[in-house]
């Protein structure tokens, strides 16, 4: 069967609700065309997105993609992440048919630095700074999304869009088409679309091939994980510019998945990625949703933080708005983060939805009962090249760097992850090892998407255990004069 030719909705010069002036056609795919135009109001690039007719309206996959392009314009308009694409307009195409009711258009911020896709084929993989910036980005654009029960359904490399802002660039999250709704009463998107994998007879794919996480593939209900799954990917395509799974028929890419791990090895082969962020990138990988990150934020600060280069903080100034009466309360929000300072003496408070507890270390060294009970843990502060190391020995279970050996004992330099398992290497708990960062008399620590503050006036020496949401985050201190 011969592909219908695209029938251009729009011409060079064309103008829109008599404010949107065509002035070049950039690109077309799936069922749109897209052209750049000009705001003549505000004198402004703008980015004009038309959906174009297939076939009669009476044909089924018409119909469902018509549905899906209106369905993205109340998608974006939701979502007021810096790093989501911003929509400026929607409406109808003069059409002069019977219904006096043409094409669908959208119009929306105009980025001119190309794909993510494109980028990578010109560039190669991106330097590790840029890209722990895109990390950062387009996970705190997708966690918005997923807060408002929307999830994506199609994270790809060609779906994260660059502008440049000043001297710089800013990544976006774009395409939201095929956005699904979690079902959540106060949640739902409006003009939702029919989500159905075959009509009239022909399939209509909800996911791309290369990025789609197993459920999409097997026609599963689709989770935040699903989109995790592919930002995985992306990043992934980003490190190193390889694609992990290039199958061209669903039967061969689903037993792909199941060897993602070897392939993410073979992917990553001859590229400067710490073991711990590969070890981050096949957990959001697992074949099970249960099995990945649940949080896109979570999950993308845990990557930059394997990294090894976390994206810049001002926390100098972020301490000039701790209370000047010093109390560890005091909270205030710049930007879309939070930072309290915490004590010692407040026991059972909680950061990012863990409980937290300190435990001092007298002569530098503890023994803890952590994991609500489950493990026992020997905590000791030794003498290191940036000031101090954090051993961990395990009193009655084995722990092992993530993807490393099982051993008696592991030392931490810096900020990683580690797992604790039973004497027959049974999984208890994975834990993440924080060194924290000084800033202006403090240690500054991030807990998940939560940063907490902690005063070096009585102890240099601190550093933070955390055993995930729900679990504990312990504070380990060594005291160096008797703190009030």
């Amino acid at each position: 069967m011969q592909p219908q030719p695209i029938i251009e909705p729009l011409r060079i010069g064309d103008s829109v609700a008599e404010r949107y002036r065509i002035v070049k056609r950039i690109t077309s795919g799936g069922h749109s065309v897209v052209y750049r135009g000009e705001d003549m109001r505000l004198s402004r690039p703008v980015c004009v997105k038309v959906f174009h007719r297939l076939n009669a309206s009476s044909d089924g996959i018409y119909q469902t993609a018509y549905e899906h392009f209106v369905q993205e314009a109340f998608a974006l308009s939701k979502l007021t992440h810096p790093n989501t694409l911003r929509i400026y307009d929607f409406g109808y195409l003069a059409d002069g048919d019977s219904t006096g009711r043409g094409p669908p258009y959208q119009v929306s911020e105009f980025m001119n630095h190309g794909t993510l896709s494109t980028m990578i084929k010109r560039r190669g993989p991106l330097p590790r700074p840029d890209a722990v910036k895109v990390i950062s980005e387009i996970g705190g654009a997708l966690g918005e999304a997923h807060q408002c029960g929307i999830i994506h359904r199609d994270i790809k490399p060609q779906n994260i869009l660059f502008g440049k802002v000043g001297r710089g660039w800013v990544a976006k999250l774009a395409d939201f088409g095929i956005a699904k709704s979690l079902g959540m009463a106060d949640a739902m998107l409006e003009n939702q679309a029919e989500d159905t994998a075959i009509v009239a007879g022909r399939p209509l794919l909800m996911y791309s091939l290369r990025w789609a996480a197993p459920e999409q593939l097997s026609g599963q209900p689709v989770v935040a994980g699903s989109d995790i799954y592919s930002l995985a990917l992306s990043m992934l395509y980003m490190l190193t510019g390889n694609t992990v799974f290039v199958a061209q028929v669903k039967s061969e890419a689903r037993e792909q998945r199941w060897r993602s791990d070897e392939l993410i090895d073979a992917a990553c082969a001859g590229h400067d990625i710490a073991p711990l962020a590969i070890a981050e990138l096949k957990r959001a990988c697992a074949f099970d949703p249960r099995e990945r990150p649940g949080d896109a934020e979570e999950f993308t600060s845990a990557l930059v933080e394997a990294l090894g280069d976390r994206p810049v903080r001002s926390s100098s100034l972020r301490l000039q708005a701790l209370a000047s009466d010093g109390q560890p309360t005091t909270e205030f929000r710049p930007g879309n983060s939070l930072l309290r300072r915490l004590h010692p003496t407040h026991q059972g408070q909680s950061v990012a939805d863990r409980r937290v507890d300190f435990v001092a270390a007298p002569a530098g060294k503890v023994d803890v009962s952590c994991g609500d009970g489950a493990v026992r843990l020997r905590l000791s502060f030794v003498p290191g090249e940036r000031g101090f190391c954090l051993h961990i020995k395990g009193l009655d279970c084995f722990v092992a760097r993530a993807g490393g050996r099982p051993s008696s004992a592991v030392l931490f330099q810096e900020d990683g992850r580690c797992d604790l398992l039973t004497p027959d290497l049974r999984p208890i708990a994975n834990i993440l090892v924080s060194m924290g960062t000084p800033a202006a008399g403090h240690r500054i620590f991030t807990i998940a998407t939560e940063s907490v503050a902690i005063a070096t006036e009585h102890w240099q020496q601190v550093a933070a255990i955390d055993f995930g949401a729900g679990g504990e985050c312990l504070f380990v201190y060594l005291a160096t004069v008797a703190a009030s």
